[in-house]
């Protein structure tokens, strides 16, 4: 079980062996805890899926007179606090687990989008607006995980793997795109990462060589060495023909010596190679448990539903085995792939249920809110998993947790609020709380109402929460890379301060226009800043 180092543990470590518990008491843990020196994270995880989530089952129900702690722009309430006067934080935090967790966890509202979005993957990472609809679209900007996992405050010595982009739902109508990850090429513009969606295939990308610790491993460390070298020199002996070829045209010379580069890459990552600091892994998967076939393709339906819940339980085990063993630090994981027909334990498609929460029928709209909640929980479950999994102390930092290493970030495409529009994103943290202020349930929503007149009549906005704008979503993918150790200018373009897109809605229209600064008093100012309250000072 997880405790704070500084309090609790300390505290009953220290009582000379006492056999007695004291009861949790918040006021000192916070004092102690907020005492802890802020330092960067070492570890990035993110979990995404398109479902959304409506406002009634997503956030706290607690009256902003409650919300006990204020600043400029936002308001905040504890979620342990939360728990106790509810007894679940929301129905879509209903898993038993908070009790332990809850510490460790931060819900956002009031996290924005602005554009008008229906379908926005591109949105979840790297912070674009692209429109509704639009496939296979490129953001102007690489993802943050991409980006994170390329700093070297995050990897100071090259890594077994920099980023892992796992998934386990595919579709022939994905908009945006099959990926919420994307790279930047030699030429400064963005490439998609696609996900690796087969269990088998993602153990072998972070396992297929793997050397065990101890002396036991050492002589396979060795023989790895040598095979990898013996691979290199091969190529590189053909390089130095090819060189030296009377008929290579000078032009073609230049082309090729651009590749010495590359040698030089895979010298240092040969030389880099260390046993895992693991003695064993998990056995290789035997089946990647999806049925593709054509029949079903053609219904829309790309993977066994059955097998939706269990090839997740094999991804999570297999990502964080390989954050155990200190074979890799970020990890980005498609819980599915956007619009993608769902449709388990009774469960309707995620897409479907986004429109259902805005239906005019009550009882439609009150059984889409309940499958929403049960879709969600689903979900946040098998994080909590992977939470579980990494719930031990720091194989990287000794006397440390692996969770107050890790910033775990949990996100959407579909808001909480309309047509599955991106206002209010259902988004949250989990862990990170050696740089990020944890446990809290924090809403951003300034006092200005969503317009009604933003060209959708799908909205039954009598049977809605009023929504108003917070803060632009981009802030929060920033606080990110921040409490990551990134300045800056590891992500703005060169004289363009900020990062993603940045759209905000027009004050006499009910569209968006693009604007290099925020209306006062609907948007936060402030393309560098993290939200407020979000980071340890």
């Amino acid at each position: 079980m997880y405790y704070n180092r500084h309090t609790r543990r300390a505290f009953l470590r220290g009582a000379g062996g006492f056999m007695f518990a004291i009861p949790f008491l918040p006021s000192l843990a916070e004092k102690a805890y907020a005492q802890t020196p802020a330092k960067n994270l070492k570890r990035f995880v993110t979990f995404y899926w398109s479902g959304g989530g409506g406002a009634p089952i997503w956030f706290p129900n607690v009256p902003a007179s409650l919300m006990t702690t204020t600043g400029t722009n936002y308001k905040a309430m504890r979620l342990t606090d939360v728990l106790t006067r509810n007894g679940r934080i929301s129905d879509a935090f209903r898993d038993p687990r908070f009790a332990k967790y809850a510490p460790m966890l931060n819900i956002y509202r009031g996290m924005d989008i602005e554009r008008f979005t229906g379908h926005n993957k591109l949105g979840a990472l790297a912070g674009e607006s692209d429109g509704d609809r639009s496939v296979d679209s490129l953001p102007q900007y690489p993802s943050i995980d991409y980006l994170i996992s390329r700093s070297p405050a995050v990897y100071p010595t090259e890594p077994a793997s920099r980023l892992g982009v796992l998934g386990v739902m595919d579709s022939t109508n994905n908009w945006n795109g099959p990926s919420i990850s994307f790279s930047k090429t030699s030429s400064g513009t963005t490439s998609v990462i696609p996900p690796i969606l087969s269990p088998i295939a993602a153990y072998d990308y972070y396992f297929k060589d793997f050397v065990p610790s101890g002396p036991a491993g050492d002589a396979a460390l060795a023989a790895l060495k040598a095979r990898r070298k013996s691979v290199l020199d091969t190529v590189f002996e053909d390089y130095k023909r090819t060189m030296a070829s009377t008929r290579l045209a000078s032009s073609e010379k230049s082309v090729l010596s651009s590749h010495v580069e590359q040698f030089r890459e895979l010298e240092k990552k040969i030389d880099n190679i260390k046993a895992s600091a693991c003695a064993s892994v998990p056995t290789r998967p035997t089946t990647s448990l999806f049925l593709n076939t054509p029949d079903m393709v053609a219904m829309g339906y790309f993977k066994n539903q059955r097998d939706l819940l269990p090839a997740i339980d094999l991804m999570i085990e297999i990502s964080a085995t390989a954050m155990r063993c200190q074979m890799t630090n970020v990890v980005t994981i498609m819980l599915d792939a956007g619009n993608c027909g769902f449709n388990y334990m009774g469960i309707g498609d995620t897409h479907g249920l986004s429109h259902g929460r805005v239906s005019p029928d009550p009882t439609n709209r009150a059984n889409a809110m309940k499958q929403t909640a049960d879709m969600n929980n689903l979900y946040i479950g098998r994080i909590l998993n992977f939470m579980d999994k990494i719930d031990i102390d720091d194989p990287a930092a000794a006397g440390e947790r692996m969770l107050d290493n890790t910033l775990i970030l949990g996100t959407n495409e579909f808001g909480s609020v309309g047509n599955h529009r991106s206002w209010s994103l259902p988004v949250f943290t989990l862990g990170g709380g050696n740089r990020v202020n944890t446990g809290w349930y924090v809403d951003y929503r300034g006092k200005r109402a969503i317009s009604d007149n933003y060209s959708d009549r799908e909205i039954d906005l009598a049977n809605l929460p009023v929504e108003y704008f917070g803060r632009d979503y981009n802030s929060l993918l920033i606080g990110c890379m921040t409490a990551m150790g990134l300045t800056p200018a590891d992500w703005e373009k060169p004289g363009v301060a900020g990062f993603g897109s940045y759209q905000f809605p027009a004050l006499d229209k009910g569209w968006y226009v693009e604007s290099e600064t925020s209306p006062a008093g609907i948007i936060t100012p402030g393309r560098r800043t993290p939200p407020p309250f979000f980071l340890k000072a």
